[in-house]
């Protein structure tokens, strides 16, 4: 398009593309007033901009969507509800009058994938894939509002198609064919809650051959987190021995490697391998995340070392810090779920009553979550005895 901003406009025939162009100049740091700023002022400028266009072209699809999707985009911290419901309501305005837009099908489903408005979503969620067939991306989104509300088979099916579409795409072009990615990770986590634990660790061991020979780090993470779902979700703690791999405390992927191998080594009795794995995880990348992962571990060290009440009141510390965290729009992130390990460690305690309490709060973050569900029936039936 040229080499400068001024070429750039100079080739666009019309002001509404002089106009989308310069919001891209905006977002990308090309202009006097985004040039050296971080990400996320460049976002507000983009998102301010995208504002006065809209105003300017209030009746158009493609301009209304990207101002939706820039609203979106200006939720730093993560999920914020009112913010994201103010994109919803642009957005809705361009699906009402198509629902086959692509980007108002795209970005509605972004703004709903959480348990609460997860049901609003579910009209695009059910036509995007058709919208987009082609696009391993939108196959795959749908997912987004099937796992929000627990509908494994939706989850299953969806990421099947994605990771399908992607392999195709990738044949076609020569290149690597992705067996830890984005879709496999979310089609693994689908396989573990609908209990399909044989097609699951299909999955986990096809990703396990791929990082055994030069791995990139995205790959590696992906293996990290694959690994921590198949062996907490199905606790078959001794498999943390078999799916093994190297891990630099700094690099991509270890926060989640060490944490579940410290946990299974707390289960199998390796209580000097899991303060060996602890030491391991505290010298990974500071974050919110990683402070709870080693308090929930320090805090089952502590009941091993006979220190039940300060345990407790560590590991409710660390349901505290997640529950003010936002809600995931995947698979948990946080692979143990603060209030599901309270659950169980309760149950171990025989205060059932405790750990329904604490089961029924995870399920309403994780909605049909197997583990928290499974947890939940248990200490049904033992207050009912």
């Amino acid at each position: 398009l040229g080499e400068t901003l001024e070429a750039r406009q100079a080739k666009a025939a019309t002001q509404r593309e002089k106009g989308l162009l310069m919001s891209l100049e905006i977002l990308y740091g090309n202009t006097a007033e985004s040039e050296g700023l971080l990400k996320e002022e460049r976002d507000d400028l983009y998102m301010e901009y995208m504002a006065q266009l809209h105003e300017q072209y209030p009746e158009d699809h493609e301009i209304t969507a990207f101002y939706g999707l820039s609203i979106l985009g200006s939720a730093h911290e993560g999920r914020d509800y009112a913010v994201y419901m103010k994109a919803a309501a642009e957005l809705f305005d361009v699906w009402n009058e198509n629902p086959e837009h692509p980007g108002a099908a795209h970005y509605l489903i972004h703004s709903f994938d959480d348990p609460v408005h997860a049901p609003l979503g579910l009209p695009m969620a059910k036509v995007y894939s058709e919208i987009a067939p082609a696009a391993a991306h939108a196959q795959h989104m749908t997912s987004h509002i099937f796992l929000a509300l627990g509908m494994w088979d939706g989850v299953i099916n969806a990421n099947i198609v994605a990771r399908d579409v992607q392999t195709t795409r990738q044949m076609e072009l020569n290149e690597e064919i992705t067996v830890c990615g984005h879709y496999t990770w979310w089609l693994q986590y689908g396989y573990l809650q609908a209990g399909e634990v044989v097609d699951a660790t299909k999955v986990l061991t096809t990703c396990t051959e791929r990082i055994e020979a030069e791995p990139s780090s995205g790959e590696k993470w992906h293996f990290a987190i694959m690994r921590g779902h198949q062996i907490i979700d199905t606790e078959n703690w001794e498999k943390a021995q078999e799916w093994t791999s190297d891990f630099e405390a700094g690099t991509r992927g270890a926060m989640n490697y060490y944490f579940t191998s410290a946990l299974a080594n707390i289960k199998t009795g390796n209580i000097e391998a899991a303060q060996k794995d602890l030491d391991q995880l505290v010298k990974t990348p500071e974050s919110v995340e990683r402070d709870i992962q080693v308090d929930q571990i320090q805090s089952l060290l502590m009941i091993e070392e006979g220190n039940t009440k300060e345990a407790l009141e560590l590991l409710n510390q660390t349901v505290a810090a997640e529950s003010e965290l936002p809600v995931d729009f995947g698979p948990p992130v946080i692979i143990k779920p603060s209030y599901e390990l309270l659950g169980d460690v309760m149950m171990e305690l025989e205060n059932y009553e405790q750990a329904l309490e604490a089961y029924q709060n995870q399920l309403e973050r994780t909605p049909n979550r197997m583990r928290s569900a499974a947890g939940k029936e248990q200490a049904m039936a033992m207050i009912s005895k």
